[in-house]
């Protein structure tokens, strides 16, 4: 999310000085890069909802940028699989939102008909979904740093982000412990002071935070 925001900011505001503040030795170490890979194109989301709207227009661009950089990605689809008659309910309903959300092609099968797509799936019934897809995430988060220093900003790295203090209205510093490996290869720690007009923040999910506990 840092990083797409840090694109559409140079894309919208050229010439402006933009850095990304990445605690780990390089970007996507997190819940980016070890996600599923599923482009969501909009089922789930309560109609005329933001996320809504987002997902629909959102796998959109994501299938563009895709194309654009030669990132390995693909509207393959997916069924929506009902194993029980209580889940063929919750299924329909499921139909009507995302007809209701804009997407194209939506189909009800039957055992019959998602067997043909699927020869071993189970269940009673399914719903076709042909605008969902699955892309390499790693791939995209490298594309976007290229992208944005490309178009001048700065991803600083090894840059763990302790604290702000304000200094004045319009500006503030930031406070970062910065950890590099020295030519003997040892840990050396620093702190660097980043000052900016304007910052935003943007807190991933932390793959070392959501072990199961032991």
């Amino acid at each position: 999310m840092g990083l797409a925001t840090a694109r559409q900011l140079l894309h919208h505001y050229p010439g402006i000085t933009v850095s990304v503040l990445e605690k780990e030795p390089e970007p996507g170490q997190h819940q980016t890069g070890h996600n599923s890979g599923v482009l969501h194109c909009g089922l789930y989301y309560t109609p005329g909802s933001l996320k809504a709207r987002l997902a629909v227009e959102g796998i959109r661009q994501m299938a563009e940028f895709c194309s654009l950089h030669n990132i390995p990605h693909e509207i393959c689809g997916k069924l929506v699989v009902a194993t029980n008659e209580a889940e063929a309910t919750r299924m329909e309903k499921l139909y009507q939102r995302g007809k209701a959300n804009g997407l194209e092609g939506l189909e009800k099968l039957d055992q019959n008909q998602m067997r043909e797509i699927e020869p071993h799936v189970g269940g009673i019934a399914a719903l076709k979904v042909p605008q969902e897809g699955i892309v390499d995430y790693p791939a995209v988060v490298m594309a976007l740093v290229r992208e944005i220093e490309s178009l001048g900003g700065q991803i600083i790295t090894n840059a763990k982000v302790n604290g702000l203090l304000l200094i004045a209205i319009i500006a503030a510093i930031t406070l970062v412990h910065r950890t590099q490996v020295n030519s003997k290869k040892q840990n050396i720690t620093d702190q660097i002071n980043v000052q900016a007009k304007d910052r935003m923040r943007f807190a991933s999910i932390d793959k070392k935070s959501t072990k199961e506990p032991k």
